[in-house]
């Protein structure tokens, strides 16, 4: 019996696709989104800022100053001779900013009224901009502070030299702490904020409507016929219905492995969790396509899709807004599943178990008007 029905389902999701060609093109496409949708909501945070740097000076306090940023630990420094070829580095995208320290760097940085000691050039849009600048003035005031104690031991009488000698034998103590999320976490909501979609978002997007799509495919005329012809069977009918939800659980599992493949976390749970939408999904469609007669739910059903996937937070975390949008992505299958990832799991047996009882409505009404 169940080889029967699998037997079914398969040749059911043939005549769905159209044609056996057909299933690896529409896979492919669906493997070629969730790769750029990982991609591009994956962060590859970099370790340190890339600089260009060029003296102009060539002092004593410049040189130190050289010394300083080539020895940070938030910059990648890297001299070139020239601020022509410095900016030709940032616009071929090989560093994020140009320093130019000016030529009167060492004659005007012990003067109270310096300004413009110097130039920095950002890339349009740099996201490291504020961190730059915050260490290259970290560094100004350190190398002034230094420059300042060095002249007033000198106007002491004390050996001035030995400043820079006591202070590289004892390091600073960090006052902050850098850390670089690791490869494969996602940082997702943290780039791009609470008004972009979500990974699992797409996936379920992605499911819905391929689901959908071979639902009303599976409930056309011609499916009509066969499974009229189905029932004179004394088994014919469960295969007929069975043989449908089968054809969608394989068609959506099949979607789930690259779906895993491309995410940041490869867990058991999401594995589970997408199969248990699947199953809520299944039913749901197969539900929704008994009433496409007129074919009118061709059009509506995309849409659909996409507005509860929208309440459900596939391309907004809702949850932020407070008050009753914590409450809507709760009503959608879409919903459900992404807080049931974020800490409700038993969201996830709800999705089995409505998926259960959209299939049994499913059948009911199937045997009621095809069966007439």
């Amino acid at each position: 019996m169940i080889r029967t029905i699998l037997r079914a389902a398969l040749h059911k999701l043939c005549a769905a696709f159209g044609s056996v060609l057909t299933v690896p093109l529409i896979y492919g496409l669906f493997v070629l989104c969730f790769a750029m949708t990982s991609l591009i909501l994956t962060a590859q945070a970099p370790e340190k800022v890339t600089v260009a740097l060029v003296d102009q000076c060539g002092g004593p306090y410049a040189r130190r100053l050289c010394d300083d940023l080539l020895s940070s630990a938030e910059l990648d420094v890297t001299l070139f001779p020239s601020v022509h070829e410095a900016e030709d580095a940032l616009l071929c995208g090989q560093c994020e900013a140009a320093l130019t320290i000016r030529d009167d760097y060492d004659r005007r940085i012990l003067s109270d009224d310096a300004s413009a000691l110097i130039h920095i050039t950002e890339a349009p849009d740099a996201v490291s901009g504020d961190l730059l600048r915050e260490t290259v003035a970290g560094l100004l005031l350190s190398g002034r502070s230094a420059a300042r104690a060095e002249r007033a031991l000198t106007a002491e009488g004390y050996d001035s030299s030995l400043l820079y000698t006591y202070a590289s034998a004892f390091p600073h103590a960090r006052i902050y702490r850098i850390q670089t999320l690791s490869a494969g976490q996602s940082a997702s909501r943290a780039v791009f904020g609470q008004g972009y979609a979500c990974y699992e978002g797409v996936v379920v997007l992605s499911l819905f409507l391929l689901l959908f799509t071979l639902a009303v495919r599976l409930s056309s005329p011609f499916a009509r016929q066969v499974y009229l012809r189905l029932c004179a069977h004394p088994r014919g009918r469960g295969i007929a219905f069975f043989s449908d939800v089968g054809a969608l659980l394989l068609s959506g599992g099949i979607l789930i492995v690259p779906a895993l493949l491309f995410a940041a976390d490869r867990s058991l749970r999401l594995a589970a969790l997408l199969l248990c939408y699947t199953v809520c999904i299944t039913g749901l469609c197969l539900f929704l396509s008994r009433f496409s007669v007129s074919g009118r739910l061709d059009l509506v059903g995309p849409l659909a899709a996409l507005i509860t996937s929208i309440a459900g937070g596939c391309f907004a975390d809702l949850s932020a807004l407070g008050g009753i949008w914590r409450i809507i992505p709760l009503f959608t299958p879409q919903g459900q599943l992404i807080y049931s990832l974020r800490g409700a799991p038993l969201l996830g047996l709800l999705l089995l178990l409505e998926g259960l009882a959209l299939m049994l409505l499913a059948a009911l009404k199937t045997r009621r008007d095809w069966g007439n």
